[in-house]
């Protein structure tokens, strides 16, 4: 990894700040609206969406010929594919029992609204405005680092497992070398509803009945033991895979 620079150093603290100030910002609005949070999470992401699109996030660069359907389907079905695979895996492994359910359409279409709101708040605050504005300020490797470390900072300061670390740490490295190096914010957004919907609304009760043996997915945040550790290899390796080819 190259050094940093006076300079550089000076850009993600200044970024760093920044930032502090939209953490802050939102969590005040978690407060406000205690009792409809998901208020509280389409309020923030429409903020950070104006001030994303303000610094020129890298929304959805490369070929414009592409469609936006066929990337979101190809999207969101890598995302479910790595969900799904992980629950299976850790079925197959002995850390969960699976067995069929019917899914109602209101819970599935609620559950996918609510994931891709959480997921869209989350690649802005995380990926796209940190990244965006240590663009041309820092080498691409430490503005990977940036974001990975601004993702785990919450469950760090709420004392959180490894588990959740290293699940949130691989997927933010996957996710915020998807927005800097692959196909842009859209391809991580929808990736990260696609994995979302996989563990929390398929394998929660959508579809999928999970009953888990050692270790839980309900979500990111709440992963503990082996299922945890599972997907935290397969972020990893995907990440590690991109960010070699587009090295």
């Amino acid at each position: 990894m190259t050094a940093l620079r006076t300079d550089d150093v000076r850009a993600l603290v200044r970024a760093g700040g920044m930032l502090l100030v939209a953490g802050i910002a939102a969590r005040a609005l978690d407060w406000i609206f205690s009792s409809r949070p998901i208020l509280a999470v389409v309020i923030g992401a429409f903020f950070l969406d104006l001030w994303a699109q303000r610094i020129g996030a890298r929304w959805m660069p490369g070929n414009p010929e592409a469609s936006t359907a066929r990337r979101l389907f190809a999207g969101m079905g890598t995302g479910l594919a790595l969900g799904l695979f992980v629950v299976l895996l850790a079925a197959m492994l002995g850390a969960a029992h699976l067995s069929l359910t019917r899914a109602s359409a209101a819970s599935v279409g609620i559950g996918v609204l609510r994931t891709a709101a959480y997921a869209f708040r989350d690649e802005l605050l995380f990926r796209g405005v940190p990244l965006a504005l240590t663009r041309g300020h820092v080498p691409h490797a430490w503005s990977i680092a940036f974001s990975v470390a601004l993702s785990v900072a919450p469950l760090v300061l709420s004392a959180g497992g490894v588990a959740p670390l290293a699940l949130t740490a691989s997927s933010a490295f996957l996710f915020a070398t998807i927005w800097l190096r692959g196909a842009g914010g859209f391809a991580a957004w929808v990736i990260h509803v696609g994995w979302r919907i996989a563990v929390e609304v398929v394998a929660g009760g959508s579809g999928l009945e999970v009953t888990y043996l050692k270790g839980a997915l309900p979500s990111t945040e709440g992963a503990e033991g082996l299922p945890a550790y599972l997907g935290t290899a397969a972020f990893a390796l995907a990440a590690f895979v991109l960010y070699r080819r587009t090295k």
